[in-house]
């Protein structure tokens, strides 16, 4: 069985001039059940440098800010664990956020069906931080499936993709259509309440080299965002039917280091 430990994190540099570091995290995983599964302790140390430069220059890195931030190095951890199981014949992975330390817990299961691929249901609390991208925590309850649509049975065409997710709590149907020519993809996105008959919707236009992304979203009142990465730096930039507050730029740098 092995084990890992690593340590990761976001620097993230703002228009306004503030910098800190947003995403601090030391994951340990350890390999269970004969390497069917694995379980990991996820600790975010309740201190993050930061600083703002402007003419002032304030930070939070003085012995005094480090002393009195001692106490909650290791306050804030969640432990998540994974297992592939078979049920009935059929195979499944199972994922779970335990509802320790105050948490609130996720579980979501995948397993593969006939003619339409993966199919998952995700059933997560309230504040959970793993269910959506770039950690950002849910709203409210979920009780949601998710699969890929087969066009391929109706569509003779590689290039053209697309998911579905239906939320029973919410009443929110989202469906994403993909478009990949080369380096440009395309993906069209709408959310649909079948409760209340409202929808959003967002396009997001990509443009991939070897070593650059670059993407543009938009909705229907041109609020969106323009994303260029290369390795572990990213700049994002939101923008409106206004244009661009320079405060909310973004640079980000990702990193990693093995323990």
């Amino acid at each position: 069985m092995s084990q890992s430990m690593q340590a990761t994190g976001r620097v993230v540099l703002r228009g306004n001039g503030a910098i800190a570091e947003e995403e601090l995290n030391v994951n340990v995983s350890q390999d269970i059940c004969n390497g069917t599964g694995s379980v990991s302790l996820n600790m975010k140390p309740g201190w993050a440098p930061r600083a703002n430069l402007d003419k002032n220059f304030t930070h939070n890195c003085s012995p005094a800010d480090l002393a009195s931030q001692a106490s909650n190095v290791a306050s804030d951890w969640d432990v998540s664990v994974s297992k592939d199981v078979t049920i009935m014949d059929q195979a499944m992975k199972v994922v779970a956020d335990l509802p320790l330390n105050k948490k609130a817990a996720r579980v979501a299961v995948t397993t593969n069906v006939d003619k339409i691929g993966d199919v998952t249901l995700n059933l997560v609390q309230r504040g959970n931080t793993n269910h959506l991208r770039d950690n950002q925590a849910v709203n409210s309850n979920v009780c949601s499936v998710a699969f890929a649509l087969p066009l391929k049975e109706v569509i003779d065409n590689d290039s053209i993709s697309a998911d579905v997710s239906y939320d029973v709590l919410s009443n929110d149907a989202k469906v994403r259509a993909y478009y990949n020519n080369g380096d440009v993809n395309v993906k069209l996105q709408s959310v649909y309440n079948t409760k209340s008959n409202s929808a959003n919707s967002m396009a997001v236009l990509t443009y991939t080299t070897d070593d650059i992304k670059a993407s543009v979203s938009a909705d229907p009142d041109m609020n969106g965002e323009i994303r260029v990465s290369k390795d572990r730096y990213s700049v994002r930039c939101p923008y409106n039917k206004s244009g661009v507050n320079t405060d909310d730029i973004q640079l980000r740098v990702d990193w990693s280091q093995d323990l």
